[in-house]
């Protein structure tokens, strides 16, 4: 059969061991458009020449392409006389027979390429192909091992962006203070980890801690009636990133996790208790959703105590000692428990549609709720100032000077500013104080 060369899905088979073609300007470019649609990139030339038999590989070369006008030096090179280029040429197909007879070869064009003969054994070209094959698997596994984990990271950045002022900065905080207070007070008498060390295991576990709680509660929320939708819509379930079934699987999977590096670091039963906690404010009975006003303050009076003694521990353990439980168990008792409800006045339209979570706010009403809130925030400062005269540190007087300020500042905006981005400003406002607190621990205890 005589005809041109046509494009097809699949490079045409060619008797080349037999004789010698003259290739026309129309074909060269015809070919190179056939090499394109099969997705051939200009750099696959040596591994086309490769996978010729043996014989055909001293009749085949590679011409290049260009937008611009053909040079006859081009066809020269490939040993064509360019007086001898017609419109159409004489190419016979190769029947199915001779395939069999491994006397066939693949045309193959390829842009970027002058005429070269490469010529290698069958166990060569058997051995480059496959090594070829096996790193172009090893790279789709690994760009699909980055992209899931660079997905997961962000998973995991959405589910706990909103509290990580409220948990991963004071908990670095404290594991820094804790580190310079070691060193640079106390000496070398105490063995302690290197500061990299324990700002690493900080953050992360931290990073953890939150984790365990976010996806917990985010569900419970999207099951009972989207409160996020109103409250927090970016986050990952309202946004639908995550359906609530593969959130319950993550939330699994962190926990499982958070307990083994909470073990890793010393400090498992610590974090077993934390996962206990946050399982129990979040998935309680309907029954005992009247009492979430009551039962919050006392999750996260637990949750700061393990955050401060976890991150004190990663330090070194030994470390823990009288003064230091009084001064944390302080911070949890005046923050944790007098302090939280100061982040249900910004969260009152999504808690009337989370199922039955009674909040101070929707118990008392808005105004009583604020005062009680101020009673509780100078609840707050008095018992830092009682914990600050017991342990009577040169600077504890001006300490508690400060926290006085600070909560005075908290009551006026609890009382006037009123609305939703004020009260989260406000609740922001407290969020800094548990860091404050946290870094007076230098000079405190």
């Amino acid at each position: 059969m005589e005809g041109p060369l046509s494009v097809v899905t699949k490079p045409r088979v060619l008797n080349l061991a037999s004789r010698k073609y003259t290739i026309s300007l129309t074909e060269v470019k015809r070919g190179i458009d056939t090499v394109r649609s099969c997705g051939i990139r200009s750099s696959d030339g040596r591994a086309f020449t490769q996978r010729l038999p043996v014989p055909a590989r001293a009749q085949v070369s590679y011409v290049p392409s260009a937008p611009c006008k053909w040079r006859s030096s081009c066809f020269r090179e490939l040993g064509l006389d360019i007086s001898e280029l017609s419109a159409t040429s004489t190419m016979k197909p190769t029947e199915e027979e001779e395939e069999e007879k491994n006397t066939m070869s693949l045309l193959a064009v390829s842009h970027g390429s002058f005429a070269e003969n490469i010529t290698c054994s069958p166990s060569e070209d058997m051995s480059e192909v496959a090594d070829e094959e096996a790193q172009s698997i090893l790279y789709s596994v690994v760009t699909k091992i980055l992209e899931l984990m660079a997905r997961e990271i962000y998973l995991s950045y959405k589910f706990v962006s909103y509290d990580l002022t409220a948990t991963v900065l004071p908990g670095a905080l404290i594991s820094i203070v804790s580190h310079i207070k070691l060193n640079c007070v106390l000496g070398s008498n105490i063995k302690s980890a290197p500061l990299w060390r324990s700002l690493f295991c900080s953050t992360t576990w931290t990073w953890l801690f939150i984790y365990v709680f976010t996806p917990a509660n985010q569900t419970q929320s999207a099951r009972n009636g989207g409160e996020d939708s109103t409250n927090k819509p970016s986050r990952p379930i309202p946004l639908k990133l995550v359906t609530i079934n593969r959130a319950f699987w993550r939330l699994g999977f962190v926990c499982t996790t958070f307990v083994l590096y909470g073990m890793y670091l010393g400090s498992g039963l610590l974090s077993t208790a934390w996962v206990a906690c946050a399982l129990i404010l979040n998935f309680i009975d309907a029954s005992l959703n009247s009492l979430h006003w009551l039962i919050e303050p006392i999750v996260m009076m637990v949750g700061i105590v393990v955050i401060n003694m976890v991150n004190i521990s990663i330090v070194a353990p030994s470390f823990i000692n009288y003064p230091t439980l009084i001064f944390m168990a302080a911070i949890a008792k005046a923050l944790g428990l007098f302090g939280s409800s100061i982040q249900d006045h910004r969260d009152v339209e999504g808690d009337r549609l989370s199922g039955g979570r009674v909040t101070l706010p929707i118990l008392l009403g808005n105004m009583p709720s604020r005062l009680v809130t101020n009673i509780l925030l100078l609840c707050c400062w008095a018992t830092l100032h009682a914990s600050l005269a017991y342990l009577n540190r040169p600077f504890n007087a001006a300490t508690s000077f400060v926290i006085l300020v600070w909560c005075l500042l908290l009551c006026f905006r609890t009382w006037t500013l009123q609305s939703p981005s004020e009260d989260h400003k406000t609740y922001s406002l407290f969020v800094y104080l548990y860091s404050f607190v946290n870094i007076a621990y230098y000079w405190a205890v």
